[in-house]
């Protein structure tokens, strides 16, 4: 019969072995250059209904199988994921 600190003994050397790899992994990831940076997000209440984000914000977004598709974004002065520079006042180009 198999003592109670023998299974307590492997059941702590198990979780820690499997933290350590999680961690070993992250950090992988962490360092990798396809780990993408989501953009931050303005509230949204009655006066602004649209959802936007932060203003002149740099974010990467990666995409494909292993990340090999990285794109660097910037939002323009209004909030937007555009390179059109929106004025308030003057009329917008249509596409």
């Amino acid at each position: 019969m198999v003592s109670i600190s023998i299974l307590i003994k492997n059941i702590l050397t198990s979780c820690l072995s499997l933290l350590l790899i999680v961690a070993v992994i992250e950090i992988l990831l962490q360092l990798m250059p396809f780990v993408s940076h989501a953009p931050e997000t303005i509230s949204i209440n009655m006066d602004q209904p649209i959802k936007r984000y932060k203003v002149h914000d740099e974010f990467v977004y990666a995409k494909g199988r292993f990340g090999d598709i990285v794109q660097k974004h910037k939002t323009n002065e209004l909030g937007f994921n555009t390179p059109i520079s929106f004025i308030k006042d003057k009329p917008t180009h249509c596409m």
